[in-house]
């Protein structure tokens, strides 16, 4: 197929991923792909067995390097040559090259996907420098590598749980150190890994995130070393002798190292301790870093969570990793704001793993909650449901207690703002009366009384009612005269806010408070 310009990439971009996604979606089958140098071809083979098969038969003059992006399934290498970053569906199909925005790309060596930032980066062998482009061909530019060592870098990877980019330093004198590294959100944080001598021709990198192991190969002296980030661990990992490799690759899947073995002309698997390389597929010019296909998935059921108003009550909600490679976890966050995270999950979940997430409810009212937890991961952002409700308690008998006039006088224009507080042990069916009550004093107070037992104004019986139900809320609580009965004015006198239940043994029971209607 043609190889199409592109410096419009977001349109052509978005509908490749989606014709992506689907197809890794459909299919459980994981493959390596690699780039055969001499014959410039895009290859791949099933983890599972079978032959190599040729997906794109023009990737370009001298491709180099491998990577995946794990959210839509598309396939990235570097063309040395050419001076090009090339991109395609799984299958090979609708190759185009990606535009760079004016960043350098001189003999670029690898490639390496940031899904944060939705950016590309690139190792210049040539010009000694790190180049990096928007996915949708937007944007790029040079990358600030800091005071870390760089001197013809053959291979790199973005590591998105240190947030650091490294890469291979191909001197054959052993003058750097092997390995350069930068942190992408501060520049002043480099280094090195392994000292100056420890290889010569450094080429390619692999990352075993779960143990912050990084191993390289060296094109020079055709051994298999081993370090971390901090440079305290360098080893050669001792092996059947490999022949010219071009590149190493980590498969968490089965926890192997697959080295493009140059000078053989195949790829061959080795255990990360040691031991005689077995051959994975032979044929062809096997060079750079390959890459595994497979993408995590997040599933979840959906939680339910009982509290009562004003407690909070924690649930765990179980997530499984059911795809086919694993999954990257970066946080997780809860809404509406009666939901919050708790203990979360390891940053990695490995395929068919399950985590425990903490999930907190503290409900503020009565009624079902519908809430939404979103897990971002290096696959995208996972949204899951989490249901609350409020929870009654059950060793709790009904009960009112606290009933008391909050603002007791008001004029009669102002009666609707007097107010009653109580507390309530249970959300429980209630019925409350505001009667009114004749006096042996006919006349009003103009003044508030200052006992609501007042001899002065004693009752003589009840004159008119109003009467209403509703559940009284646990906890606390205080409403006004409008609020409960939809009153904004009352004639002068004397009233009593009467309010009666059932409780646990079925009894009625009464509870009231009394407030006067000023002339």
């Amino acid at each position: 197929m043609k190889s199409l310009s592109l410096r419009l990439l977001g349109t052509l971009v978005i509908v490749l991923a989606l014709a992506a996604v689907s197809s890794a979606t459909a299919s459980a089958t994981n493959f390596l792909y690699w780039t055969d140098f001499n014959n410039g071809t895009l290859v791949r083979q099933s983890l599972d067995g079978g032959g190599a098969e040729v997906v794109v038969a023009n990737a370009g003059s001298d491709p180099n390097g491998v990577t995946i992006d794990r959210r839509t399934g598309l396939v990235y290498w570097a063309v040395r040559a050419e001076n090009q970053i090339r991109v395609s569906q799984a299958n090979g199909s609708n190759m185009l090259v990606l535009g760079v925005a004016g960043a350098p790309i001189d003999a670029p060596v690898g490639v390496a996907i940031d899904d944060r930032t939705n950016r590309i980066y690139w190792a210049n062998a040539s010009s000694s420098t790190i180049g990096w482009a928007a996915l949708d061909g937007s944007d790029g530019g040079a990358l600030d590598t800091g005071a870390a060592p760089i001197s013809g870098p053959q291979g790199i990877l973005v590591d998105t749980i240190s947030d650091r980019v490294y890469w291979a330093n191909a001197v054959e004198d052993g003058s750097v150190n092997p390995i350069g590294w930068v942190n992408l959100s501060d520049s002043s944080v480099s280094g090195g890994v392994g000292v100056p001598d420890f290889g010569t021709g450094p080429i390619g990198l692999a990352l075993d995130a779960n143990n912050e192991l990084l191993y390289w190969v060296g094109f020079t002296d055709s051994l298999l070393r081993a370090g971390n980030a901090e440079g305290t661990i360098e080893e050669v990992i001792a092996s059947t002798p490999l022949n010219f490799p071009g590149g190493v690759t980590f498969n968490p899947l089965d926890g192997k190292l697959y080295i493009s073995n140059f000078g053989a002309g195949e790829i061959v698997k080795v255990s990360p301790q040691g031991g005689d390389a077995v051959v994975f597929s032979s044929g062809g010019s096997p060079w750079g870093q390959a890459a595994v296909s497979g993408a995590g998935k997040l599933t979840a059921p959906t939680l339910s969570i009982a509290s009562p108003i004003g407690a909070t009550t924690a649930g765990v909600l179980q997530l499984t990793n059911s795809g086919d490679y694993p999954l990257i976890i970066r946080g997780a966050s809860a809404s509406p704001s009666v939901f919050a995270i708790g203990s979360g999950c390891p940053t990695i979940i490995a395929v068919n793993e399950v985590c425990d997430l903490t999930i907190r409810f503290t409900p503020t009212s009565n009624g079902e909650v519908a809430g939404t937890i979103s897990v971002p991961t290096d696959t995208g952002t996972f949204t899951l449901n989490v249901t609350g409700t409020i929870a009654l308690p059950q060793t709790l008998a009904p009960e009112l207690k606290n009933v008391h006039a909050v603002k007791r006088c008001a004029a009669s224009a102002a009666a609707g703002s007097l107010s009653v507080a109580y507390t309530s042990a249970i959300a429980t069916a209630t019925t409350v009366t505001l009667q009114r009550s004749s006096s042996r004093r006919r006349t009003p107070p103009s003044k508030c009384p200052k006992r609501a037992s007042n001899s002065d104004y004693d009752s003589r019986g009840i004159g008119k009612t109003n009467t209403r139900s509703f559940s009284a809320l646990a906890g606390t609580q205080s409403a006004t005269l409008k609020q409960l009965f939809k009153t904004k004015k009352l004639a002068p006198g004397r009233y009593r806010m009467l309010f009666s239940y059932k409780n646990a043994a079925g009894a009625t029971v009464r509870k009231g408070t009394w407030f006067w209607v000023l002339k």
